[in-house]
């Protein structure tokens, strides 16, 4: 949902400033109403909404707002993006820890199915590449399971697990 909402505000902001430069029509009423409904709705902690967002109800009352409130186009197009910038900075790290959790997801069902199926090399590219992003998530860092850490690929994995637990249930317990 962050990566939806992330994409919905850059969306958003676009939007406007393309209004701002090319004019209202540029940028169809029914897409800003779209977008301000969804960036209004769906979960966007409120302080982060820029004001100029939640007051305008409508792409021309917006125009009107941001003329008034600056005579310069290129400092009204200043404003849209440093207002937004919070609301996308917290989008941009939200989605980015949806990704982490996907990763941590996708290595353990890799691990499972080896643990269970025996050594695969075909999946192997795709764990070392998933162990590597997670490796160098910060947050992670001291986190992150032993046996990733520990296991470079899926043969040094199938070789400790095999041994270490001998049952297919006792496998999956254990990752």
């Amino acid at each position: 949902m962050d990566n939806i909402l992330y994409e919905e505000s850059l969306l958003m902001q676009e939007g406007v400033v393309a209004a701002l430069k090319n004019g209202h029509n540029t940028f169809p009423q029914v897409m800003y109403d779209s977008r301000r409904k969804i960036l209004l709705i769906l979960g966007v902690p409120d302080n982060l909404i820029p004001d100029w967002l939640k007051d305008n109800h409508s792409l021309g009352s917006l125009m009107i707002w941001l003329v008034n409130f600056d005579a310069f186009a290129d400092n009204r197009i200043g404003f849209v993006y440093a207002t937004m910038r919070p609301l996308l900075n917290y989008l941009q790290a939200q989605t980015a820890e949806s990704d982490l959790y996907e990763m941590l997801y996708s290595i353990q069902n890799i691990l499972v199915k080896i643990a269970t199926s025996g050594y695969n090399p075909v999946t192997d590219k795709e764990y070392k590449k998933l162990r590597e992003e997670l490796r160098k998530a910060t947050v992670l860092k001291d986190i992150l399971p032993e046996i990733v850490v520990l296991h470079r690929d899926l043969m040094e994995f199938w070789q400790f697990i095999k041994y270490k637990v001998p049952t297919y249930k006792g496998r999956r317990v254990h990752i």
